[in-house]
Formats: C-alpha cells, structure tokens, sequence
C-alpha cells in the first residue's frame, strides 16, 4: 500500500495525474451543494453559491457534474 501511495505522490508531483485527494473533497463538496441547493428556499441561490466559490470555479468542475449525471443515467436505467 504504501509503495501505491508513493507511486500516486510522485505522478501528482511530476503533474502525469491529478491529486486524488483533491477530487474526493471537491465530489464530497459538490454533494454538499447540491444538498444545499434542493433543501434551501431559491433566495438563498447566491449566499449558497458564494460559499462554493472555489468549487464552481474548479477546473474539475465539469468532470465533477459529468460523473454525477452518468450515475444518474445508470440508474435510471437499472430501475
């Protein structure tokens, strides 16, 4: 396990991939946004919004929402 972690550190560093990491928190994030999103009245949109700034601004962003809506479709397909 740690020679994988190593392995893992040194393509993040030399830029071959991105930090993992950093895409677990922004996926976690982004679920917490849409939580927020569906439960909180359309006024609060941009007081939400500004408090996810640094996600919706990612470069993951569009990856983030790409998976999301294959999840989706794969459900809706196997229900």
């Amino acid at each position: 396990m740690a020679l994988l972690q190593t392995c893992v550190y040194e393509a993040v560093k030399a830029g071959i991939i991105e930090d993992p990491d950093i895409l677990m928190n922004e996926r976690a994030r982004l679920q917490m946004l849409i939580d927020e999103l569906v439960s909180q009245p359309q006024e609060r949109l941009e007081e939400i919004s500004m408090s996810y700034k640094d996600l919706l601004l990612s470069d993951n962003l569009v990856q983030l929402i790409q998976e999301r809506l294959l999840a989706m479709a794969q459900r809706d397909v196997d229900a």
